[in-house]
C-alpha cells in the first residue's frame, strides 16, 4: 500500500509541476478525430492487438498515446500553445526542424518518455499489489507497465532519428563528440546482451541500425547550441530516464514470471 501511495504522489506531483503545459494556449487542439482519423485509429488498434493480443495492443496503444501526450506538452510549456494533440501518434518530422535552441529540442525529446516515468511507477505498484486480489486487473496492468518501458528504452536509444540520438548529439556538440560514440557503444553493447540473455533476435537488429547510424554523415545543426551547464542537465537526465525505465521494465519481467 505504501508503494501505491508513494506512486501516486509522483503521479499528483507531475500534474503540479507540468500545469503549465495543460492551462497555456488556451482551448486544446486536437487532431485526427476526423472520419478518417477515426478509422485509422481503430485499424491501427485492431493491427496491435493480432500482432502481441488484445491485453498486450491495447496496452501499446495506450503507450504510444502516453507518449504523444509528453511531447505535446513539451511544445505547450516552451511556449507553443497552437501544439496539437493527435488522436494516434504519428511521426512529425517537422516538429524537429522547427527550435531554434537544442535546449528546446531537447527538452521535447526527454518529455515524452519523461512524462511516462510516474505512470509506469503507479501501474508497477498496482501490478504486485494485485497479483493475488485481482490476476486479470494486474495482467492488464503489467502489459502496460512493461509496453511503456519498452517504449520508452527503444526511444531513449542514442540513436539517430531517435529522442534519445536527437538528445545525445545535441550533448556531444558542446561537450565532446566522444560522448555520442560512448553512448551509441554502452547501447549496442547492451542490446548484445539483452539478446544473449533472451534470446530474440530483434535486438541485435536494432543494435545494427545504431552502428549503421554512426556511419551516416549528420545533419548540420541549425539550432543553436546549449551551454555547457544545459548539456550537463540534459545527459543526466537521459541517463535517468533511461535507467528508470530499464529498472521497471527489469522489475515487472520479474515480477511476473
Amino acid at each position: 500500500m505504501l508503494l501505491i501511495l508513494c506512486a501516486a504522489l509522483l503521479c499528483l506531483l507531475s500534474i503540479v509541476g507540468l500545469r503549465q503545459g495543460f492551462v497555456s494556449g488556451g482551448r486544446v487542439a486536437l487532431e485526427g478525430f476526423d472520419g478518417l482519423g477515426v478509422l485509422t485509429g481503430f485499424v491501427l488498434s485492431c493491427g496491435a492487438a493480432l500482432l502481441f493480443g488484445p491485453i498486450n495492443g491495447l496496452s501499446v496503444i495506450l503507450a504510444l498515446l502516453l507518449h504523444e501526450a509528453g511531447h505535446w506538452l513539451a511544445l505547450r510549456i516552451i511556449g507553443r500553445g497552437d501544439a496539437t494533440f493527435r488522436l494516434f501518434p504519428a511521426l512529425n518530422p517537422e516538429i524537429h526542424d522547427s527550435f531554434d535552441h537544442d535546449g528546446e529540442a531537447t527538452f521535447h525529446a526527454l518529455m515524452g518518455p519523461g512524462l511516462a516515468v510516474a505512470p509506469m511507477v503507479l501501474t508497477l505498484a498496482l501490478t504486485l499489489a494485485l497479483q493475488d486480489l485481482a490476476p486479470g486487473a494486474a495482467d492488464f496492468l503489467a502489459a502496460l507497465t512493461f509496453s511503456l518501458c519498452l517504449l520508452n528504452v527503444l526511444n531513449l536509444l542514442p540513436f539517430r532519428l531517435l529522442d534519445g540520438g536527437r538528445t545525445i548529439e545535441a550533448v556531444a556538440r558542446v561537450l565532446s563528440p566522444s560522448v555520442h560514440y560512448l553512448a551509441v557503444a554502452s547501447a549496442v553493447a547492451g542490446l548484445g546482451l539483452a539478446g544473449l540473455s533472451t534470446g530474440l533476435p530483434w535486438t541485435y537488429f536494432v543494435a545494427a541500425l545504431g552502428i549503421l547510424g554512426l556511419l551516416l554523415r549528420p545533419s548540420r545543426p541549425r539550432t543553436h547550441a546549449m551551454s555547457a551547464r544545459e548539456a550537463g542537465l540534459a545527459f543526466a537526465a537521459w541517463c535517468a530516464l533511461l535507467a528508470t525505465h530499464v529498472s521497471g521494465g527489469a522489475l515487472i519481467v520479474t515480477a511476473t514470471l
